[in-house]
This record gives structure tokens, sequence and C-alpha cells, in this order.
């Protein structure tokens, strides 16, 4: 899983889009040398977790996962956050 970083709002808009998941990655900055699901170049800290339960919600499934490793991103970098319907850095 990616944190993304303050810069990469034009990733939160295009990750959350219905399209199938295979044409989500295509042009997508990766972090290159890292075994597993790809994680995005340039985030603000990447964490490595296992899923433990999945929920329906509606059209939407809700994970609850245990991190197992975290790693940051570059220093000074800043995370990107979701409040009141607008992006801002934390």
């Amino acid at each position: 899983m990616s944190i993304l970083a303050a810069g990469q709002e034009h990733l939160a808009q295009h990750f959350a889009r219905g399209v199938p998941p295979i044409a989500l990655w295509e042009r997508i900055p990766l972090r290159e040398g890292i075994e597993g699901p790809p994680q995005l170049a340039e985030a603000a800290g990447w964490l490595r977790c296992r899923v433990s339960h999945e929920l329906e919600t509606g059209d939407h499934t809700f994970f609850v996962a245990s991190v197992e490793a975290a790693d940051p991103g570059p220093a000074g970098t800043r995370p990107l956050v979701l409040h009141d319907q607008a992006y801002a850095p934390l």
C-alpha cells in the first residue's frame, strides 16, 4: 500500500475511477526493485499488510489488515489527506 504524498492528487483521482484494475496501472510511475504488489513512486511511505477480513459494504469492500512492515518515503515528503472533499498536505 502506498501513502500518497502532497502533489499526488492526480493519482488519488486516477485510482478513484471505476476502471478495471489492470487498466489502472498503465503509465503510472512505480517504485523499482520491490517484490509483491505495485508501490507508487515518490509516495510519502509504503505499508506491507496482511488482510484479515473483507467486509461487503454496499458497492464497496472494506478491508481490515495488519501492518507487517512500513517504509518511509523521501525525507521531507508530506502525506496527502482528503478532508471536507478537498486534498491537502498534512
